[in-house]
């Protein structure tokens, strides 16, 4: 099975194959903003977590 961030290197790979830098960029914007979104939401899970504990 393939991990979602080897999946998004590979798409990248493809994209600057062809040359699109725009496409390379959305996918590094799309990847940060997944990023934040996923250890912002463990990071509140985790301080809710210290804080009823």
């Amino acid at each position: 099975m393939c991990r979602p961030a080897e999946a998004a290197a590979e798409m990248r790979d493809q994209h600057l194959a062809d040359g699109s830098l725009i496409a390379d960029q959305l996918h590094q914007l799309i990847d940060a903003i997944l990023l934040k979104e996923i250890f912002g939401t463990l990071l509140l899970q985790g301080e809710a977590g210290i804080e009823k504990g």
